[in-house]
């Protein structure tokens, strides 16, 4: 049987499906469905491809996005041109009729009370089901059993049936039946879906849909104007144009990020609770607190920041008062300028910026959100100044045992208590005004995380409700794939737990959707883990675009919601899942699985999105456009690298087959960009969309061009088996290394030249370590050689080792674009290990570079024009698979990185040092 066959069997056996369906919901009612004479009814119509160009090849171009839970198709198309609209009398909603007068610009309408009679072969629409609308239920009276009504229990508040059947006067009868008025406006955007064009003419689809949503919120991290068309109801985030979501039946959680410290203080608390006050009072009943990305760190109460012991603008007028007289306009601009002590310190300290917010805010009575959060972000930074004293300038003033002990350690202090003792200074300098207040001094109180965050959200969840009882809080956790108990959900129920009606918000749980399931170690082992029984909602991370992310050469996915991990029973647990902000294809296939997820079809899913975008004749250059970006990538990786980089994760093949696939790429992107740049309409966003696109093919082609040049120059390494002794002091001089295969003829970093500077390095391997030595050329270390130089490990994210001379090993032991291990030295002996395989608990608890205490050993040799190193790895720490043990036969990638002065080089040639694309082969021997 060939495809055609098969799919027009399939679309049989759905029709037929969907016939038992309607059977079935109707039956409740203890009414017949009578979908034959639907059918029957449908026959006077006109074909459908006679109208409409059939470009799609599968019979989508007039199928509905998002997808109906129950639908019928009619092949047939109805002519109209008088319309009339019949509204419920007082019908309030002032979306649905905007768009219905979008739709139909010249429609008249009318109440169900001044209806009586259509003009024959003219258009009724009734909107409102029979109970909302008398008009509705008359003609539902005459259908003669043709449409049932739909039961409310099932399709609920935002459900609706819509119906467009011919008239027995030759006309064209609508029926939106929305249950209420959400429902009539969705029903509304579904009609929209089967209005045709052609040559000045008009025409409706006969279709029939029973419809509701899977979940209440639908929708992502910035709403779209447009959105509301495809049936999204959701913005995360508080939106600035509430008042048209809330128009369109939509709604929005506003969240707060009280930062990397918690504070529990009453004031700080209070000060939360009125901005989303500031929502309450718009309507909004939904409000979250989100730690994602940051620490799990107590406020020392010794920063600065409102609700503290003293306001900011509080501090102003005292440091101005020191200064001079504040109500001498006069000297509005010489605020802090005067020589007076203790505010001379303060003035010098300020910079620009500073110094005009705090004039603004005196001289103009400026204390806005904006300006205060500025005014303090500067006054923090002078209270972490350690040249804050001078005996100078304190001469006169008392200062306390405890104070002086500080003064006597000051260019040692940490941040927090260089803070601590500046406010001291402070307290001392204006005595009346700064008071200790440690019962608000979050670490004092609490010792803690755990017991902070329970106080904190019983306290904020009190204040919420106090608004009104039907008010509810979410939390999102700084875990983001906790799909089991974890560090902050175990702090969490030491701390006697969250409140009970507290909802979860959380971001995959493993981040994105490719993972999402509701087994014990998904979605209700995350419920589980923090005893959340409400039904919670999860941030997609997987749809991102480059306006999410701030690196460059960063690009949309243009892919569908993925498939694997979405199931409907989801719902069970979820109000909804948002994405981020992703382009208008990701927004689209979102929008089809957060309706009817029970029905999802990935692929039907973005063919009708692109058919959205693209219209007829742009439609199968822009399917095969993202074909293209999906053929290259199967795994359909959602990171800014895999968007530029079509053969990501393509390090197995080798530069043959590489090669086929970038020349496919440079052969077919230029044409289908021709063609969608001459057909695409003419929109503003597709203007931007293909502005993007046309960037990221540039992007990829040239990608791809340097992997193919690091593919011809790929390289292996051996690593050797110990025989012997060594010592690691930096200096490789034992017979042992001279038996290893050497590593020379270094690149310059990105391009295939040998590097001026000259560079070796060797491996061997025994039972318990990995050994690598590196010696390097480097004119500047003169005088006699001095080795087991070792200094300080160095907390660096990024894992560089800043100095002129600096080396980095950088090893992947588990799979191709598997996690990776930087060890990095310099000649000075400062060092710095990375795992970038650390989860992001360990990530948001402080498991950063340089705590991965991987028990590495490094010694530094360094003289006669050189610098040499030593390292011993212990196996353990590096091999994360039984399969890639450090035995003869095993591969591993690698690369070293070398920065002297400003030249870099590579072993492997490398165009990112740190990428797994660039890596090249460790073989053990």
């Amino acid at each position: 049987m060939n495809s055609k066959a098969i799919s027009n069997h399939m679309r049989f056996f759905s029709v037929l499906y969907l016939f038992l369906c309607c059977c079935m919901a109707t039956a409740q009612e203890g009414k017949t469905a009578a979908p034959a004479k639907l059918q029957k009814a449908w026959d006077s119509g006109i074909s459908a491809y006679d109208i409409v160009e059939n470009y799609m090849g599968d019979g989508l171009e007039l199928a509905i996005l998002p997808t109906p839970k129950r639908v019928l198709y009619s092949k047939r198309l109805f002519a109209f041109n008088q319309l009339s609209i019949v509204l419920p009398d007082n019908y309030p909603h002032k979306a649905t009729r905007r768009d219905l007068v979008k739709l139909f610009p010249k429609a008249k309408f009318l109440t169900a009370s001044n209806f009586k009679a259509a003009p024959a072969k003219s258009a009724v629409i009734f909107v409102g089901n029979a109970s909302r609308n008398p008009a509705t239920k008359a003609f539902l009276a005459k259908a003669d059993g043709v449409l049932a009504a739909q039961d409310a229990a099932v399709t609920g508040t935002e459900g609706y049936q819509l119906a467009v059947l011919p008239g027995a006067d030759g006309g064209v009868r609508v029926v939106i039946s929305g249950n209420k008025a959400a429902g009539d406006f969705w029903a509304v955007q579904t009609l929209g879906q089967c209005l045709i064009e052609k040559q000045g003419k008009r025409y409706l689809h006969g279709i029939w849909t029973m419809d509701w949503p899977s979940f209440p919120a639908r929708g992502s991290k910035g709403a779209r104007q447009y959105m509301p068309q495809y049936k999204d109801n959701f913005s995360w985030g508080g939106h600035q144009d509430h008042k048209a979501l809330k128009e369109n039946f939509g709604w929005y959680i506003p969240y707060w990020g009280p930062g990397a410290k918690l504070d529990c203080s009453t004031a700080y608390l209070d000060q939360l609770a009125e901005k989303f006050k500031t929502h309450f009072n718009r309507g909004v009943r939904n409000f979250c607190i989100k730690f994602d990305d940051v620490g799990a760190d107590l406020h020392s109460g010794f920063l600065l920041r409102t609700g503290d012991i003293l306001k900011a603008e509080d501090l102003c007028k005292i440091l101005v008062e020191a200064a001079g007289d504040e109500n001498d306009d006069d000297d509005d601009l010489e605020l802090l300028d005067d020589d007076e002590k203790p505010a001379k310190w303060v003035s010098k300290s300020l910079d620009k910026k500073t110094h005009g917010l705090l004039w603004n805010a005196v001289s103009r009575k400026n204390f806005s959100a904006r300006a205060r959060d500025g005014l303090l972000a500067g006054l923090n930074k002078i209270l972490e100044n350690n040249s804050f004293y001078s005996k100078e300038q304190f001469k006169g003033i008392k200062l306390s045992a405890s104070v002086k002990k500080l003064l006597a350690q000051r260019k040692t202090l940490s941040k927090e208590l260089q803070q601590k003792l500046n406010r001291l200074l402070l307290q001392a300098a204006f005595p009346k005004h700064f008071r200790p207040c440690p019962e608000q001094d979050t670490a004092t109180r609490f010792k803690t995380y755990g017991p902070a965050i329970c106080y904190f959200m019983r306290e904020l969840d009190k204040r919420v409700k106090a608004f009104s009882p039907d008010c509810r809080l979410f939390y999102l956790s700084q875990v983001y794939g906790g799909t089991r108990p974890n560090r902050i959900s175990k702090m969490i129920e030491a701390g006697g737990g969250l409140p009970k009606d507290v909802s979860l918000c959380w971001t995959g749980p493993a981040g994105a959707s490719t993972s999402m399931h509701l087994r014990e170690d998904g979605i209700k082992g995350y419920m589980a883990a923090y005893k959340s029984t409400e039904k919670g909602i999860i941030y997609d991370n997987y749809l991102r675009t480059a306006t999410a992310n701030s690196g460059k050469g960063d690009f949309g996915d243009y892919f569908a919601l993925p498939r694997d991990g979405h199931g409907p029973e989801l719902t069970k647990h979820l109000i909804g899942v948002f994405s981020e902000n992703s382009d208008r294809i990701s927004r689209m296939t979102r929008c089809d699985w957060n309706w009817n997820p029970e029905a999802y079809d990935e692929k039907r899913a973005l063919k009708l999105a692109i058919r959205e975008i693209a219209g007829p004749k742009a439609y199968k250059a822009m399917l095969a456009f993202i074909e293209n970006l999906e053929f290259a990538n199967p795994g359909r990786k959602a990171s800014r690298f895999f968007r530029t980089m079509f053969v990501s994760n393509q390090t197995e093949l080798n530069y043959k087959e590489l090669k086929v696939l970038v020349d496919k790429e440079k052969a077919l992107i230029p044409t289908l960009l021709a063609t969608l740049e001459k057909h695409l309409p003419k929109t503003k966003a597709n203007e931007q969309l293909l502005k993007e696109w046309k960037t990221l093919s540039a992007t990829r082609v040239r990608v791809g061009d340097s992997v193919l040049l690091v593919k011809k120059h790929w390289r292996t390494a051996k690593a050797r088996r110990l025989e012997g002794k060594i010592s690691i002091d930096g200096l490789p001089d034992e017979a042992a290394w001279k038996k290893a295969f050497e590593l020379k003829d270094f690149f310059k970093y990105g391009q295939a030249i040998p590097s001026k500077t000259k560079t070796s390095a060797r491996f061997l391997y025994d039972d318990k370590f990995l050994y690598i030595s590196m010696i390097m050329d480097a004119p500047a270390l003169k005088g006699a050689v001095e080795k087991n130089i070792s200094r300080r490990n160095v907390n660096d994210w990024a894992g560089r080792v800043r100095g002129k001379e600096q080396t980095d090993l950088i090893l992947n032991s588990s799979s191709v674009g598997g996690g990776r291990v930087i060890f990095a030295v310099n000649s000075d002996g400062d060092r710095c290990d990375v795992n970038y395989s650390n989860s992001s608990e360990d990530f948001i608890l402080g498991k950063r570079s340089g705590d991965f205490a991987s028990g590495w050993q490094v010694k530094v040799a360094r003289g006669g024009g050189q610098w040499s190193v030593e390292m011993a790895l212990p196996l353990k720490k590096l091999t994360v698979s039984r399969k890639k043990l450090a035995k003869p036969g095993t591969s591993w990638m690698f690369n070293i990185y070398r920065r002297s002065d400003r030249i870099k080089s590579t072993w492997g040639l490398s165009m990112d040092k740190h990428n797994h694309n660039y890596f090249v082969d460790l073989v053990f021997e």
